[in-house]
């Protein structure tokens, strides 16, 4: 069993980052205490927290890789029409079908061997993520044909991948003016620990534009994430892009800004991230409850979370698939009993496909349950092959 799941507190807190990017941004900005126990370590290999896996986001990587290796073997084809002998080829060749199906084997493997994957399974099947590919390229292909107009023959460039360094400004419009259309760019802030990895940056009769591909739903979290996307561009290049592209299944957001907006951002940016980062230096960071809480990574080692919750109507708890109680005792092999915040008996029940068995947690002096389930009378709780437990009986 992985140590943390016998640990509520780090044996190791993570310091702040080194360098930033728009997810570790938004997180902390969010809640500083969730980011930092993500990174923070509870086992004595020092590595970080991990994530519990998530379908949509093993299959959303699958869908993304997929239409990445179509979109470029059609380039290198010469973007031919849909429907002919050239585009049939491209197809044949990639062979998206066994690709997600032997990618959807070795998810469902690494998934298997995650400290956190027990009890967490992929439903998706290679034709219904075949089908997602096929409507994004529906919506892509005709976009990607108008980007490369007017590139030169031999424009089609190899991924990049990202690196330590990075790209100069020259060399990146350099590129840009020649190819027409990069791909996975890395770019980084000229001034202050920045950086974003840009799906698509290509010409238009406009000017500039970066498109950003997404295989889930639309939110508006996607419009900021563009915004920082310019502004690294614009900061590392001095061009100002003339529009920002979401691209969705369904359909294309487009956005703009003006210089003004972006240096607007940047000096936001230049007194934020400081502020931030001293915020993460004096472990524990500030929590910051909200309705994120709720699906947070990192509730289970959150004490805010749990007064939180402790201080919810009766009814409202009833609601969540949490708990926390402390007195552990065995009634059976199948069962415990504790106390919940108000000091009232609960009796917890262990199925047969729990991951965890109630040996294990007598005597704990807390035990903290996730994603578990009431019944009717609030009485009792049910823990499944989803539940995750926390806690372990004294040594």
């Amino acid at each position: 069993m992985h140590p943390l799941y016998t640990r509520l507190t780090p044996l190791t807190w993570a310091a702040p980052p080194e360098t930033w990017s728009y997810t570790t941004l938004r997180k902390v900005k969010q809640c500083p205490l969730a980011w930092q126990l993500g990174r923070s370590s509870f086992g004595d290999d020092g590595a970080p927290l991990p994530e519990r896996p998530a379908e949509a986001t093993v299959t959303g990587k699958l869908v993304h890789d997929v239409l990445d290796a179509l979109s470029r073997g059609l380039v290198a084809a010469g973007l031919p029409a849909r429907g002919t002998p050239g585009f049939a080829a491209v197809v044949r060749e990639v062979n998206p079908s066994a690709r997600l199906a032997a990618g959807l084997v070795r998810s469902a493997a690494r998934v298997a061997a995650h400290p956190r994957g027990y009890g967490v399974r992929l439903y998706a099947t290679a034709p219904e993520l075949y089908a997602r590919v096929a409507s994004l390229l529906q919506q892509h292909y005709p976009r990607l044909i108008a980007q490369h107009a007017g590139a030169p023959p031999d424009a089609a460039p190899p991924r990049q991948a990202p690196s330590a360094e990075p790209t100069g400004a020259l060399d990146l419009l350099g590129l840009l003016h020649h190819q027409h259309v990069l791909s996975e760019i890395e770019v980084r802030h000229p001034t202050f620990a920045l950086r974003g990895i840009l799906d698509s940056v290509y010409r238009s009769a406009e000017g500039t534009v970066i498109a950003d591909y997404k295989t889930g739903n639309p939110y508006d979290d996607h419009v900021h994430q563009l915004l920082l996307y310019a502004l690294l561009w614009y900061r590392t290049t001095g061009d100002v892009p003339a529009a920002g592209e979401i691209v969705y299944y369904s359909h294309t957001r487009r956005i703009t800004w003006t210089r003004d907006d972006l240096d607007e951002l940047d000096a936001d940016l230049e007194l934020e991230l400081p502020a931030y980062a001293a915020l993460l230096a004096h472990p524990p960071a500030t929590a910051r409850p909200g309705e994120h809480c709720g699906r947070c990574q990192t509730r289970a080692w959150c004490p805010v979370y749990w007064e939180e919750l402790a201080r919810c109507p009766p009814e409202a708890r009833l609601e969540r698939g949490d708990l926390e109680i402390v007195a552990v005792q065995l009634r059976d092999e199948e069962v415990i009993v504790g106390a919940d915040p108000d000091g009232c008996a609960i009796v917890v029940v262990f199925g047969a496909d729990a991951g965890r068995r109630p040996a294990e947690l007598v005597g704990a002096e807390r035990v903290r349950i996730l994603g578990g389930r009431w019944s009717e009378d609030g009485e009792s709780f049910a823990v499944g092959a989803r539940a995750e437990v926390f806690g372990a009986a004294p040594r």
